[in-house]
């Protein structure tokens, strides 16, 4: 490949750890934590040939036995300076990828109505586009069986990065890191970086530019997903760790049900988009989603675990959805309840946040003692607390606990009184089994819960370590399969030339 110049951008997956089904609801917020698993999308400017009004776009995805699709992108005139693109497939054998192909067409149309003609000289030469995502986005469980090796964090770290699923994108068994936004969020953030539509190296133009492509993102994958759903994975793309609300579907309702009625952007549709993007726009501020930092507190480490059991998503929301439209007393009577616990966990966070700052001293003691016992049994082991700090953070690490177990109570009812398997009681079992490891403070079932996944937060390295160690690798039920990321609070990011020139170099290895 002869590139003439590539831009570099990463977008990390995510984890709800409360506030799952409530984000559906713009009346109610959801704690996110973005991860270091993350995708990556490498833009790279090319020697194709242009024909006539056309230029090409060829997309790779190595990590995928059929992950290849070339495109032609057609300039479509209307009168004077006005334009807009069309995606097609150089082959109508080519199988359509809905997620690549609404951030690649979105984004063009974005850079032309932003950029003007200028844009169709800097395409000319068209792109080159490669698209890789950590190895945690995917399960190795077949990969590690094939190496003869244990289902254990040493030995998925043990594997190549950005390793081959050997198996077709359609068949592969993905974790709930939100790999489909992730990789949205990276194109769509490269393919506009790539254009100078957005600067996201520049601190006084990275808001904008996060902005801009936060809100073409979420219309991106409600339009390939074909419903607008609560935005929570892609917010945590652009913004990492924070809490979210999420934004009015009316925002985008009328252009997505049109655009979702058409096979290809046209003229209706570019019409529709160019009033869109007025909304869309940052400088118009007429995106409403709430975004508020948010970290673990110091000391708190998250470790994830897939199941090798699996859920579809879609339908326990809809079934849950369901359940609340036949029960609205009932349902909104626990959705209102369920949202107390979760501002009191997200409180109790920030709280702790605070007191570490206030008496750093204070708060690493009681982070040792508490790492030292089982959570149930805090509150009878308090002797060697003595100052009035130390009682006072003592008591927030017990809240926590506490809290978290009240959320996790009222996901059970959830489970029983909408008859969806959020919080099943296999899923209980297990989550149990780890709160029985000490320094072990929350163990739950993330997102919209189901078989999918679990998430612990303990407090020492030796607390995750023991639970996988000798909860998950020894449990019998069903197959606990780790992951090796953890919390990142870094959002969206294009890599400097030197890094992003030097994880090039790599990617172009597995290809």
């Amino acid at each position: 490949m002869s590139a003439i110049e590539t831009t570099v951008v990463t977008a990390p997956g995510k984890v709800l750890i409360a506030g799952g089904y409530l984000v559906l609801d713009k009346k109610f917020f959801g704690i996110v934590v973005g991860t270091d698993a993350k995708f990556y999308s490498f833009i790279s400017t090319n020697k194709f040939e242009k024909l006539n009004d056309k230029f090409l776009i060829k997309v790779k995805s190595p990590q995928f036995t059929d992950g290849f699709w070339d495109y032609m992108v057609k300039i479509c005139h209307i009168e004077k300076d006005e334009f807009f693109f069309q995606l097609l497939p150089i082959s109508s054998e080519q199988k359509s990828n809905k997620f690549i192909e609404s951030a690649i067409i979105y984004s063009l149309n974005v850079a032309a109505k932003l950029q003007g003609k200028k844009i169709i000289n800097d395409l000319e030469k068209g792109l080159h586009i490669i698209i890789v995502g950590s190895n945690d986005f995917y399960s190795q469980r077949q990969r590690l069986s094939e190496l003869l090796l244990p289902l254990t964090t040493k030995s998925l770290k043990s594997l190549e990065r950005f390793c081959s699923t050997n198996s077709k994108l359609a068949e592969v068994h993905k974790t709930g890191l939100g790999s489909s936004a992730a990789l949205i969020t990276s194109l769509v953030g490269g393919i506009l970086s790539h254009l100078k539509v957005v600067n996201l190296k520049s601190p006084e133009a990275k808001n904008y530019g996060r902005e801009l492509i936060h809100s073409i993102s979420q219309f991106c994958h409600c339009l390939a997903q074909g419903k607008i759903g609560s935005g929570f994975d892609i917010s945590a793309a652009i913004y990492g760790s924070h809490t979210y609300r999420r934004f009015s579907k009316s925002i985008i309702e009328n252009h997505l049900n049109s655009a979702l009625t058409m096979d290809r952007f046209n003229k209706e549709t570019n019409s529709n988009f160019t009033s869109l993007l007025q909304k869309l726009n940052p400088k118009n501020s007429c995106f409403d989603n709430e975004i508020h930092p948010f970290s673990l507190p110091p000391g708190f480490i998250l470790k994830l675990a897939d199941l090798d059991v699996g859920s579809s998503t879609p339908k326990l929301v809809s079934n849950v959805l369901k359940w609340r439209a036949n029960k609205p007393d009932e349902a909104n009577e626990l959705w209102e309840s369920l949202n107390i616990k979760n501002t009191e966990l997200e409180n109790l966070f920030r709280k702790l946040l605070t007191q570490f700052d206030g008496d750093a001293v204070a708060y690493k003691k009681i982070l040792k003692i508490c790492s030292g016992n089982k959570a149930a049994l805090w509150k009878k082991n308090i002797d060697d607390i003595t100052s009035k700090s130390e009682k006072v953070i003592f008591e927030s690490f017990c809240l926590v606990y506490e809290t978290f177990q009240s959320i996790r109570q009222k996901l059970q009812e959830m489970t029983l009184k909408a008859e969806v398997p959020i919080e099943p009681l296999s899923q209980t079992k297990l989550l149990n089994s780890c709160m029985e490891v000490e320094g072990i403070i929350m163990a739950g079932v993330p997102g919209a819960g189901g078989f999918d996944a679990i998430f612990v937060i303990g407090l020492s390295e030796k607390a995750v370590a023991k639970v996988e160690d000798e909860v998950w690798l020894l449990w019998k039920d069903t197959s606990v399969g780790p992951l090796t990321c953890t919390t990142c609070s870094t959002g969206i990011e294009c890599l400097s030339e030197e890094e992003g020139g030097l994880l090039l170099e790599y990617v172009e290895t597995l290809m």
